[in-house]
C-alpha cells in the first residue's frame, strides 16, 4: 500500500529530481550480479556526509531511498552510488538555502498539503506524515529555491530559429500506414476468406471483419489503427509495409491465428514546419538551459562550500562517477 502511495505521489511531484535523473539515468541501464540492503542495524547511525553544520548519517540516507524508488532497499552498489551521488547534491542545495535564510511560507505549505491531498485521495490525507513529510518538504523548499533562480530563463526566437535548422530530423515525421485485419482461427477458413475479400471493396473487408474476425478489433471492422516502422512485429511489417493502398495480403500465420491484413492508406514522411514545433523546441531549449544551469550552481557550490562525506562507512562499496 505505501508503495502505490509513494508512486502516486511522485507522478504528481513538481519536484526536483533533476539531479537523481542526471546521475542514474545511465546507471539503471548496469546490471550486476549482488544486490546489497540498506537496512543494516550496525550501521544506521554512522555518519556518511557533513556539510559545514548539519550531519546525515545511514539512516537518513536509507529514507531518502525509500523515498525515491521502489525497490525496498535492495539495489546494486552503481545504482546505490548514484542515488548518494544525488543526496549530496540534494544536502548541499539545502545547505546553501539555510545559509541564505531561505525558507517556505505558511502559504505555500498549505498549498503543497491541498495538492498532496488531492493526488492521494481523501482516505490518504495523513500520508505526508507517514512517508517522511520533512524530505518532502524539502525537496518542495529546493523546488521554490531553483524555480526563483531559474525564472528569467528563456528561448529566444533566434534560438529556436537555430534549433530548427540543426535538429531538423528530430521533426521529421516517418512514414505512417492505415492497416486493417481479419484475424482467424484455422488456416483453411482464412484461406476461403482470403479468395472473397482479395479484391473486395474496402466496405466489405470491413463488413467482413466485423462479421468473423476474431481479433479484438473486429467490432471496428477490424481497422487496427495507424502505425510507423518499429511498432508492430517485424514479421508482420515486412508484409503491410510492402502492400500497395487498397491491396490485401496473404495469409500470414502468428501465434495469434491467421491474418489477412488490408492497407488502408499511406502517408508519406513530412518535416514538419518551425511554426507547428516552435513551442516543443522553446520547451527543449528551456530544459537544456536550466539543466545547465543547475549542473553549474551544483558543480560551484561544491567547490565552495565545505564538505564531506565517508563512503567507507556506507552499507555498501561506493563507485565513483566516471561521468564527473
Amino acid at each position: 500500500m505505501i508503495g502505490r502511495k509513494r508512486e502516486r505521489f511522485r507522478l504528481g511531484f513538481l519536484g526536483l529530481s533533476i539531479c537523481l535523473a542526471i546521475q542514474c539515468g545511465k546507471a539503471e541501464k548496469e546490471i550486476e550480479p549482488v544486490v546489497y540492503d540498506l537496512n543494516k542495524p550496525d550501521k544506521q547511525n554512522s555518519v556518511i556526509l557533513k556539510t559545514e553544520d548539519s550531519f546525515y548519517l545511514n539512516s537518513d540516507f536509507e529514507q531518502y531511498v525509500s523515498l525515491t524508488t521502489d525497490d525496498n532497499l535492495r539495489m546494486s552498489s552503481i545504482i546505490l552510488s548514484r542515488l548518494f551521488d544525488s543526496f549530496i547534491e540534494e544536502k548541499i542545495l539545502l545547505q546553501d538555502i539555510k545559509n541564505q535564510d531561505i525558507s517556505l511560507s505558511d502559504n505555500e505549505i498549505k498549498r503543497y498539503i491541498t495538492s498532496l491531498s488531492r493526488q492521494l485521495g481523501n482516505e490518504e490525507r495523513n500520508t505526508t506524515d507517514e512517508i517522511g513529510s520533512k524530505i518532502l518538504f524539502e525537496k518542495l523548499l529546493i523546488n521554490k529555491f531553483f524555480a526563483e533562480l531559474t525564472k528569467d530563463i528563456n528561448a529566444s526566437p533566434e534560438e529556436i530559429d537555430d534549433y530548427y535548422e540543426k535538429n531538423k530530423r528530430e521533426f521529421l515525421k516517418p512514414e505512417m500506414i492505415k492497416v486493417s485485419q481479419i484475424l482467424l482461427d484455422a488456416e483453411d477458413e482464412a484461406v476461403s476468406v482470403l479468395k472473397k475479400v482479395k479484391d473486395a471493396p474496402e466496405e466489405l473487408f470491413g463488413e467482413t471483419a466485423r462479421l468473423i474476425s476474431v481479433g479484438v478489433e473486429a467490432k471496428n471492422n477490424g481497422e487496427m489503427g495507424i502505425f510507423e516502422l518499429g511498432q508492430l512485429p517485424h514479421k508482420m511489417e515486412k508484409i503491410i509495409f510492402a502492400l500497395k493502398v487498397g491491396e490485401v495480403s496473404q495469409v500470414m500465420e502468428s501465434s495469434y491465428g491467421f491474418h489477412i491484413f488490408r492497407l488502408d492508406d499511406k502517408y508519406p514522411a513530412e518535416l514538419l514546419s518551425k511554426e507547428d514545433v516552435a513551442s516543443e523546441i522553446k520547451v527543449k531549449i528551456f530544459d537544456i538551459k536550466v539543466r545547465d544551469f543547475i549542473g553549474k550552481y551544483i558543480k560551484d557550490l561544491k567547490s565552495k562550500m565545505e564538505w564531506s562525506f565517508y563512503p567507507k562507512k556506507l552499507p555498501f562499496p561506493y563507485q565513483r562517477n566516471d561521468n564527473e
